[in-house]
Order: structure tokens, then sequence, then C-alpha cells
């Protein structure tokens, strides 16, 4: 569902980023909304979470989040900027940026997150 790239995993573990485009033939732009798409939160969260089970080697099951703010629209085409940090035992920060602009931030609450 998403195609990801230019994935990175810090030395010690605890950040991952990557980019992702986000194509325009997704089925969640065709209902959200007619004649002027968005990306929906839930599609968003989604995205983070596909990152999470991709590559980063974190055993993570995402129960929650807090502090979540969808600041800015992600419309068909957007290419996005997702940074992960994992500092704490149960949660993971997150940010999505388009042009260095941070679209959407918050924190994930995991279950079982392990480093490694």
């Amino acid at each position: 569902m998403f195609a990801f790239e230019n994935i990175t995993l810090s030395d010690d573990g605890s950040e991952l980023s990557a980019t992702c485009v986000v194509a325009a033939e997704q089925p969640f732009f065709a209902g959200h909304f007619p004649g002027t798409p968005i990306m929906p939160a839930v599609a968003q969260l989604q995205m983070i979470e596909a990152l999470l089970h991709t590559r980063s080697g974190w055993q993570v099951h995402v129960r929650g989040g807090s502090a979540i703010k969808f600041l800015h629209r992600i419309v068909p085409g957007s290419k996005l900027d997702i940074r992960l940090a994992h500092r704490y035992p149960d949660a993971i920060r997150f940010t999505l940026e388009q042009d260095a602009r941070v679209v959407t931030k918050g924190t994930l609450q995991a279950a079982g997150v392990a480093v490694g």
C-alpha cells in the first residue's frame, strides 16, 4: 500500500526515518473528500505502523496515541519525510514532514516494544 524509500535506522536503533510519496491512486482518496482529496488521519497512522513493521526491527504493537496533531493537509502526490524515535519503553514519537514543514506529529503508545 505504501512505498517507502531511503529507509534509515540510526546506529543505536532508536530512530527510524524514510520517505514516502503518497500515490494519488490510494483508495482512501476516493471518498475523502470528492473534489478535494486529502489523506485521512487513520491512513497516516497506518502508514507509520507499516513502516514500523517493514524495517525497524522493533517488536511493536501500536495500541493508541496521544498529543497527535494534524497540522496541514496531505494531498495526492505528497512526498513525506517520516521520522520515528523510540526513546521511552512504551512510546514512539513521530513526525511527518512535507517540504521541511511538519504536517503531523505525536506519540504512539506501544505494547511489547523492544529495540533490536
